[in-house]
């Protein structure tokens, strides 16, 4: 006489498909509660991926565990308050993991503004070279122009000529001296170490304006990192442009200051860089999308349990929260039937059904 198979097949099948839903839906909290932390904390990598990893530690305890508790085979006292505390905690602490989830999406809503003040700050960094080589070229052509002045005018009173000294001139090959400072300071100013600082700024610029997205939370979130590399620009230009030639001093009609001394050009870029930021820290509102992302969510989460079949055994002691589709009958057994300690018991009785 063949045993008959009384596992049920299709419930694992569903059980299956029920998870592989949920864990779906746990990779894109996971995600989207990673980028609202990033956001929300300027830029701090540490801590979004500390929050993402308690918000998945926190979700899977809790809605595993509730499926577990409805899937016992024992301890059904025990298991079915366990199981009520856990359907309890389940939506509350949702809602808590929600809070970063939401600020993704309402950051999200203002995707144009941060968009666009986004590429305004690179552009204004970008604009922080050409700034500097207008201020080179201003620089060079006033300290020509003051050299030549003071050659010409050596003859002209007592104190054009005791300037005409002091500037280093001797009346010998006059020409060749002015031009050998006209050719230190162009070295100072544009050297190679200029060169090589507007190539890689430009290059990191250039990256930059590609696939701008509050998507990309690595590029447009980490708006500390953005800031301290064009400031980092402009201290070195300005560091560049801070040393000047003894001779530069004896022109008082052309003030002695460095490129951005009063940092006009770094409070231009900053100016759309702190608008970001006030974005990213005053969009606490509820988003509609979070609401109906939420509530779907919440049902990929909660499905494992909604499908999970409740053991036989507990349905027979009256434990229960749902009604169970293999509520047990209560019709007495005919007597050519096999006692429910049989190995061939129907699918009521076995204690697998539902399989964890």
């Amino acid at each position: 006489m063949a045993l008959k198979n009384t596992l049920g097949w299709n419930t694992t099948l569903k059980f299956s498909w029920a998870h592989i839903i949920a864990f779906l839906a746990l990779i894109f909290i996971s995600y989207i509660c990673y980028m609202g932390v990033f956001y929300s904390s300027g830029g701090n990598f540490t801590r979004a991926a500390i929050w993402m990893a308690v918000i998945d530690l926190v979700l899977l305890l809790l809605f595993i565990g509730l499926q577990r508790c409805k899937a016992a085979d024992r301890k059904f006292d025990r298991f079915i308050i366990a199981e009520r505390i856990l359907a309890v905690l389940c939506p509350i602490a949702f809602i808590v993991c929600m809070i970063p989830f939401n600020h993704f999406w309402t950051v999200h809503s203002h995707r144009a503004d941060v968009v666009s003040h986004f590429k305004e700050a690179i552009s204004q960094s970008q604009k922080m070279f050409n700034d500097y080589d207008l201020y080179a070229y201003r620089r060079i052509s006033s300290y020509s122009m003051f050299l030549s002045s003071v050659i010409a005018d050596r003859n002209a009173s007592p104190e054009a000529h005791q300037r005409y000294l002091q500037a280093g001139f001797n009346g010998i090959d006059d020409d060749i001296a002015r031009e050998a400072y006209l050719t230190t300071l162009r070295l100072q100013l544009q050297s190679s170490a200029t060169d090589s600082l507007r190539s890689s700024a430009l290059q990191w610029i250039g990256r930059s304006n590609q696939g701008v997205s509050v998507w990309n939370a690595f590029l447009v979130g980490n708006i500390g990192e953005i800031s301290q590399a064009i400031k980092g620009w402009d201290r070195q230009l300005t560091d560049l442009s801070s040393t000047f030639l003894t001779n530069e001093a004896l022109d008082t009609l052309a003030p002695l200051l460095p490129f951005d001394h009063d940092l006009s050009t770094f409070n231009a870029a900053n100016t759309h860089l702190q608008a970001m930021t006030n974005i990213y820290q005053n969009s606490h509102r509820l988003n509609p999308i979070t609401l109906l992302l939420g509530l779907l969510l919440l049902a990929m989460l909660l499905l494992p349990y909604l499908i999970q079949e409740r053991n036989s055994k507990s349905q027979k002691a009256g434990y229960t929260i749902l009604p169970s589709q293999n509520a047990p009958q209560h019709s007495t057994p005919h007597p050519s039937q096999p006692s429910t300690g049989s190995i061939a018991s129907n699918n009521n009785s076995d204690i697998y059904n539902g399989t964890l």
